[in-house]
């Protein structure tokens, strides 16, 4: 069976390391035809044969999707490493970054979080490229919760979801049809929860009509 992502509006691929050109053919066409793709620092490094590939630069052949070049990479083993400044609509945001990350050179792509630490500051964390009606978001380190969260609620806006706010490890989701739809609560907590005048009992799940 081959590779389908087309019945999605947005997909992650978090370090998909190994990449193979079907891949990359839906990859584009998806975010051409206005799917939003959020990819992650050690993505697509080695080819479908577990190989780096010569004289390619990283991303291989995501390079013109994503607007830029990795220039070097750093393996760290802190959470919280080097500082990470935002720009554009995070301009002003100050978080921390660790674990790993790549040194992004940016062609034509958005910069959304550049590093802040010495040696490192021509160098970008976190871009994004629109290409036709979609979007590419490169994630190039691992970044803190509270980034983290900052970024995928403007991917969320980004996309037109809706969010809905809740108490944190309660999930709410819509599912259905015009004809019907049914809203699931799922406390992911080991504790008692409550969303308006509803209370979950810990690890508890209701389904209520929407």
């Amino acid at each position: 069976m081959g590779i389908v992502i087309n019945h999605s509006e947005n997909i992650f691929l978090p370090q998909m390391i190994i990449t193979k050109p079907e891949m990359e053919e839906k990859v584009e066409a998806f975010v051409k035809n206005g799917g939003t793709v959020i990819v992650t620092y050690r993505h697509a490094v080695k080819d479908a044969d577990n190989n780096v590939p010569f004289g390619e630069t990283l991303p291989v052949h995501y390079n013109a999707l994503a607007g830029l070049t990795v220039e070097e990479m750093e393996s760290l083993q802190d959470y919280d490493a080097f500082p990470v400044v935002g720009s554009g609509v995070f301009e002003g945001v100050e978080g921390t970054g660790g674990i790993f990350r790549d040194m992004i050179q940016v062609q034509d792509a958005e910069v959304l979080f550049h590093y802040a630490d010495a040696f490192y500051l021509e160098f970008a964390a976190v871009t994004r490229k629109q290409t036709g009606r979609g979007t590419l978001y490169y994630v190039g380190c691992g970044l803190e919760e509270k980034i983290t969260k900052l970024l995928m609620e403007q991917v969320m806006r980004d996309c037109h979801f809706q969010m809905v706010p809740s108490e944190e490890g309660l999930e709410i989701v819509t599912r259905g049809n015009e004809k019907q739809k049914v809203t699931m609560y799922i406390n992911h907590n080991a504790k008692e929860v409550t969303y308006g005048d509803m209370t979950l009992a810990p690890f508890a799940c209701k389904i209520l009509e929407a």
